[in-house]
Formats: structure tokens, sequence, C-alpha cells
């Protein structure tokens, strides 16, 4: 394997690992805010009926003698999103004002009712047919300051699901564009920094060896990182080779001179000698 290719098996594991963490730790802090978003939503809305019932109850009119309340509720239905049902029960659960198709929704179980009777605002979770809902629970006092009532709105909860799911597409596909344009500018930086320069040195090496040795050729050196140094060390390496090339053929001819000398006074005294004979 290539370390072209081996390092961009690290790169790849390494950003879809961090690709994988984001969209997790994303999602998972999406789930919880917009869960706190919905609930605060919820008690808002619960608290402007709320005012509604207050300036009624201040007349002096008990909560049990108003009517015609459910047009508001139904009007709460109607005006915000994703909101199922909005009901005004009495502290022992029993429902004195409510939208049309609330039950289709939700009863008032048990959960419920414990947060019917607190005297500050809650959040209760209830189940309908394996329908789960969130309840805004708000409480309402009579002009006594007496808990008398309770103000819930319900919100489904599968509508944080599909705002999660929406998110983790959105983020999928914003993750791979990234991880696209990264996996690019990641393998056009290696080839300029990494890879053309060690291919540079192999195709060197390979001359030199195809030439047994002789060549003249040498690294250009364009950084001074690792592969610059490693590349200005083998230019270095050559200069000494070919030094020491150099160095041996000239004692080489200086051998050869010397033997040529030798020979040639080796010769004289033999014909010397044989000229007294």
């Amino acid at each position: 394997m290539k370390i072209r290719t081996k390092i961009l098996l690290m790169a790849i594991t390494i950003l879809c690992f961090a690709l994988g963490a984001n969209t997790f730790m994303g999602g998972h802090v999406f789930t919880n805010e917009y869960a706190n978003a919905l609930k605060s939503r919820g008690f808002v809305i619960a608290q402007n009926l709320q005012l509604q019932l207050d300036k009624l109850l201040r007349l002096g009119i008990s909560i049990d003698n108003l009517v015609g309340f459910e047009e508001q509720c139904e009007d709460i239905v109607n005006k915000y999103e994703n909101i199922s049902y909005a009901l005004v029960v009495d502290i022992n659960g029993e429902i004195l004002f409510h939208n049309q198709n609330y039950k289709n929704d939700v009863s008032v179980d048990s959960s419920i009712l414990e947060g019917i009777k607190q005297k500050e605002n809650n959040i209760k979770i209830s189940s309908e047919k394996k329908n789960i809902h969130y309840n805004a629970i708000v409480p309402i006092l009579d002009a006594n300051s007496e808990h008398v009532a309770a103000i819930i709105i319900g919100f489904p909860e599968n509508i944080i699901a599909q705002k999660i799911n929406k998110h983790l597409v959105y983020s999928a596909i914003t993750g791979l564009i990234f991880l696209f344009t990264a996996l690019v500018l990641f393998i056009l930086f290696l080839s300029i920094w990494v890879t053309n320069p060690l291919r540079i040195l192999v195709n060197v090496v390979e001359n030199i060896r195809s030439t047994a040795g002789h060549t003249t050729q040498r690294i250009p050196i364009k950084s001074h990182d690792e592969i610059g140094k490693l590349g200005s060390t083998f230019n270095d390496m050559l200069d000494s080779l070919e030094a020491y090339d150099a160095e041996i053929k000239q004692h080489t001819a200086d051998l050869q001179r010397s033997n040529a000398e030798l020979q040639w006074e080796v010769e004289e005294r033999k014909r010397a000698e044989e000229a007294l004979r």
C-alpha cells in the first residue's frame, strides 16, 4: 500500500469519526434545547390564556360560572402550530373548558392530575393510546389567591423526533459536503507537500541505480521541512559520493601512471643489462 493511500485512509477515518461525534453531540444538544424551547413556548401560551382568565376572576366571577371559554381554547390550537389541545381543568381534574378535538388526544390521567394540584408551573408527560404528550401546566388563582384550577397546553412528543430527524439529515448533508471539500484540499496539499517531493526523490534514486551511480542529477529543494531536509541530505550524499569517486579515479590514474613508469624503468634496466653483455 502506497504512503499516499495510507495517509488518506488515516485522514478519512479521523474526519469520519469527528463528523460522527459532532453529529451525535449536535443532535443531543439540539434535542435538549428544542425540548426546552417547546416547554417554554407552552408556558408562554398557557400564561396568555391565564391572563384572560385572571381578568374575569378579578371581577368576582367564579370559574365554575364562566361560559364560552372554549373559543379561547380553540383559538390557541388553531393559532399555534403543533399544539394538540388546550384545557382548563379544576384541581380535581374535571375539565371545564377545552378545544373541540381534545378527547382524541388525551385524558386527565394521574400524572396530569398531580401537576394540576401544584401551585407552580410544571411539565408533565402523558400517554394516550401510545401517543405521548408534553403538558405545560399553569395554575389559576381566584380573586382570593386560592388555587382553583389549571391551564393545560399539550404538544406531541413526536414533533421533537421529527425536528431531530430533520436536523440530523441537514447535519449529515452539510458534514458530507465539508468532508468532501476537506478531502479534496487534503489530497491537493498532500500532493504538493508530500507525495510529489517523495516521487522526485524516488525518481532520482532510480536514475542513479539505472546509471550505476553515474549521474549529476540533484533533487530540487523547494521547502525547509523534513522532506526538504531529506532532499538536501541526499544531495550532500551524492556530492560526497561524486567527490569520493573523483578521488578514487585520481588515485587510480596516479597508480596506473606509477605502474607505467615502473614498468618503463624495468624495461630500461633490462635493455641496459643486455647491452653490457
